[in-house]
């Protein structure tokens, strides 16, 4: 039977999660329709064991891939040079799917061609349980040209999106081996695509609240040279596809507010550390080389609210402790 969705899931150490993970795609009942590619990324724990077990108790439907540790951007890049799904996806190990949604995904994937396939999520606290809806906003569920969706809707992130695969391989899309890749998995295809498909079905369920998460504040800190090569790659290509006569104006401005919301968040990064000089050089020398790679990107950048204080004369020493003290740092 034709796999329709390949379901590429990123694990390194992920021991003490993988088996949540693995069995929400099993209650999903639609085994037999998607592949679940569980690429382990040289962990020294019992992952590559756990993934083994689901792959001998379900052959042909979740399959374990081995690598040295490379990075997470490798796991995505492995799972599609093996996929044979039709349509293709990013779950990380921590994470999960709704069986239900899952299950409504795989059906709406069966009887279109659509490039982007965009769908809700929701949150939920891992110390809580706590659950919070992202719906997707300002747009009609059933197939529509990207232009159409992009005029009217609200913000995606990689956990709302999945692709028709051959859209991937045939715009030959590769994520750099780093942390932070999920903002390429969104915006290298979304500029390559025409049309979109939105399904009116909840599926990623995002676990929030992790220490060691890559989200995290003294994550990000120490992979910051990550953020930043990543979000300059996101600026390149966006100016690349600016220069093309066939660029969409509604898809350049959705693009450019997105990775603009990227950028506010590496803006966060460096109001994190305390306001010393060097610190406000390295502040000074990012709004310079943002100003440089992508003037549409900049224009949504310095309108927010933070940048526009940070003008001020003697702000930035006030910006900085208002941040920290905001997200408990001391």
């Amino acid at each position: 039977m034709e796999k329709l969705l390949t379901v590429s899931v990123a694990a390194y150490n992920m021991g003490s999660f993988l088996a949540q993970n693995l069995d929400s795609f099993v209650s999903s009942g639609v085994l037999d329709r998607v592949e679940i590619l569980v690429v382990d990324d040289g962990s020294t724990d019992d992952t590559g064991e756990i993934a083994a077990r689901y792959e001998r108790a379900h052959p042909g439907s979740i399959r374990c891939l081995r690598q040295d540790n490379a990075g997470p951007g490798s796991t995505v890049n492995r799972g599609l040079e093996n996929a044979s799904g039709r349509y293709f996806r990013m779950v990380d190990a921590d994470d999960r799917v709704d069986p239900h949604g899952f299950a409504a995904l795989v059906s709406g994937v069966e009887n279109t061609d659509a490039d982007m396939v965009v769908c809700a999520y929701a949150t939920f606290d891992n110390d809580t349980g706590e659950t919070s809806s992202c719906p997707v906003t300002g747009v009609r569920v059933g197939e529509m040209a990207l232009s159409d969706f992009c005029r009217a809707a609200g913000p995606v992130a990689m956990h709302n999106v999945v692709w028709r695969t051959e859209l991937l391989r045939g715009n030959g899309v590769r994520l750099f081996d780093c942390y932070y890749t999920d903002t390429q998995y969104l915006w290298f295809p979304l500029l390559c695509a025409r049309s979109v498909l939105v399904l009116d079905c909840s599926v990623y369920r995002y676990r929030v609240s992790l220490a060691t998460q890559s989200m995290s504040v003294p994550s990000m800190q120490r992979h910051l040279d990550m953020h930043d090569r990543v979000l300059f790659s996101l600026c390149e290509r966006l100016e690349a596809y600016a220069a093309q006569s066939f660029a969409d104006p509604a898809v350049l401005s959705y693009a450019a507010k997105g990775i603009a919301g990227m950028a506010g968040a590496q803006l966060g990064v460096l109001l994190s550390f305390p306001p010393a000089g060097e610190h406000r050089r390295q502040l000074a020398d990012f709004h310079a080389r943002l100003k440089a790679a992508s003037g549409d990107v900049w224009a949504v950048y310095s309108r927010l609210k933070t940048v526009r204080c940070l003008h001020l004369p003697g702000a930035y020493p006030i910006v900085c402790r208002l941040y920290r003290r905001k997200n408990g740092i001391r």
